[in-house]
């Protein structure tokens, strides 16, 4: 059985901005895999935005102190006035 934890937060990232975590350690024998929460973090209503958006993607694996090392971008893909959001970064690990 995994377990699901948030494990960063951004707090506000600007409209069409990119922000990245290195996040370790992972030992060779877990399996790990990652989500977002996105929320509005402007003063517009929800309803001025046509999309709240953001594109999670996993950079490399790396070997580091013996063990392992994954590095995550976020991308804000909010479109309307004043895009601005705040992200959590969910992690599933579980040991094979």
């Amino acid at each position: 059985m995994g377990t699901a934890t948030e494990v960063f937060r951004w707090d506000s990232i600007e409209p069409h901005a990119t922000v990245g975590v290195f996040i370790h350690p992972y030992r060779k024998n877990e399996f790990a895999a990652f989500c977002i929460n996105v929320t509005l973090h402007s003063n517009e209503p929800s309803g001025a935005f046509p999309s709240i958006a953001a594109q999670l993607t996993e950079g490399p694996t790396n070997e580091f102190f013996d063990n392992l090392a994954r590095t995550l971008w976020v991308e804000n893909q909010t479109i309307g006035p004043q895009p601005y959001i705040s992200v959590g970064l969910i992690e599933f690990v579980q040991a094979t």
